[in-house]
């Protein structure tokens, strides 16, 4: 097999000269050279164009004529895109122009500006900041404080104590008048240890009603703890006391020894608008007791002896022609509340048992003589509360 060789032209020669290979022409003698690839020219990647940003503050006038502070960005052009067919004049691209930016000012300049606008307008607005500080200025400061004197001090103790009879509310200013002692539904505020009519010292709320309230005190003048039934400041219910003062002083005229089991009224008085009734002390009420008793009946004894001495102020009321109109267990007090704690069975529970309180006296009292009325004067025709109301009353018969 036979090798044939194909020898170049002697044109390309001047292109490609022969090479050994160790890199040495020897004088140019024909025969067979390496050629060596000629190198590719490697693209170089753009890099994206950078921006410098800087900025200035100045201050500028605007349209209304107020000064305001102005941040003025100042950015470079973008590299120039230099291409020998496509440049014009300024030496950038066609279809890059580079923007026209106004002159640099200082904050001088600025001011020199602004001192001249200023001196040709009329109106002169303060800047921003001067504002603030003016809104500032204008906040007043608190008031200091005065040193409290002697005399001030005694003003001051003075005006937190009560009236002259210690009752309600402290006086505020003798200009003003005394603070009202009545809530706004006409009741008297009570305050323990209050001084009631320069005689009565309160100890504590016994109950309230729709007549007032009634509290426990104490007489200064007997040294005796008695109850006081404070009417509501109302016309209406001023007036019906008035009536009750007036049948409690009969009742304590026909029966001065009590055998009928009547509240006696011991004194009444007329304080700050509020009929004011003094009786003795008695305890708590039957509804309530059995209230605190879990609702458990009373002994049969203990009824028989409520309704006998019931059915005697009844008959004592009906001979002096007197209707009381309102008779509940909330109106029949107990004159002592002492009893004693018996344990008692409970049905179906073998060894299930419930404390019960059991009364160790039956004494009892009528009071609230406030809707009482004689038999020849004016009454309703719907008397007594709506809860114990008699058939007879709601038929109207």
């Amino acid at each position: 097999m036979s090798t044939v060789v194909q020898h170049l032209p002697p044109q390309i020669y001047s292109y490609h000269p022969r090479q050994s290979l160790n890199g040495v022409n020897p004088n140019n003698q024909p025969g067979p050279s390496i050629v060596p690839t000629p190198s590719v020219a490697t693209r170089k990647r753009k890099r994206p164009p950078q921006y410098t940003v800087s900025y200035s503050e100045v201050q500028e006038v605007d349209s209304e004529g107020r000064l305001r502070d102005v941040i003025v960005i100042e950015d470079t052009p973008p590299p120039h895109t230099m291409s020998p067919a496509t440049t014009v004049g300024g030496g950038h691209s066609v279809p890059y122009q580079p923007p026209i930016y106004p002159a640099r000012r200082t904050r001088a300049q600025a001011a020199a500006e602004q001192a001249m606008l200023s001196s040709s307008s009329s109106y002169i607005a303060a800047p921003a900041a001067k504002k603030r500080r003016r809104e500032h200025d204008e906040i007043r400061a608190p008031p200091a404080k005065k040193m409290v004197t002697s005399s001030q001090t005694t003003q001051v103790l003075a005006q937190t104590k009560s009236w002259d009879s210690r009752s309600g509310a402290a006086t505020d200013d003798t200009s003003k008048g005394p603070v009202s002692c009545d809530d706004k539904e006409g009741h008297y505020i009570i305050v323990p240890d209050d001084m009631i009519f320069k005689r009565y010292r309160t100890i504590r709320l016994l109950g309230q009603g729709t007549f007032g309230k009634v509290v426990e005190a104490h007489d200064t003048h007997t040294n005796k703890k008695v109850a006081i039934k404070i009417i509501r400041a109302i016309p209406k219910y001023r007036d019906a006391s008035k009536i009750e003062v007036r049948v409690l002083q009969k009742l304590k005229e026909k029966d001065p020894h009590n055998t009928n089991k009547c509240i006696h009224l011991l004194h009444w008085f007329d304080h700050r608008n509020h009929i004011c009734l003094v009786s003795e002390l008695l305890g708590m009420c039957l509804f309530d007791f059995l209230k605190e008793n879990d609702f458990a009946p009373f002994p049969r004894h203990h009824i028989q002896s409520f309704a006998r001495q019931l059915l005697g102020s009844v008959s004592f009321l009906h001979r002096e022609s007197l209707i009381h109109t309102d008779l509940k267990p909330e109106n029949i007090l107990l004159v002592h509340n002492d009893y004693r704690v018996v344990n008692i069975p409970v049905p179906g529970k073998r060894t299930a048992v419930k404390h019960k309180r059991i009364l160790e006296s039956t004494d009892i009292r009528l009071i609230d003589f406030g809707s009482a009325t004689f038999e020849k004067e004016y009454h309703s025709q719907v008397v007594a509360t709506r809860h114990y109301r008699a058939p007879e009353i709601i038929l109207g018969r």
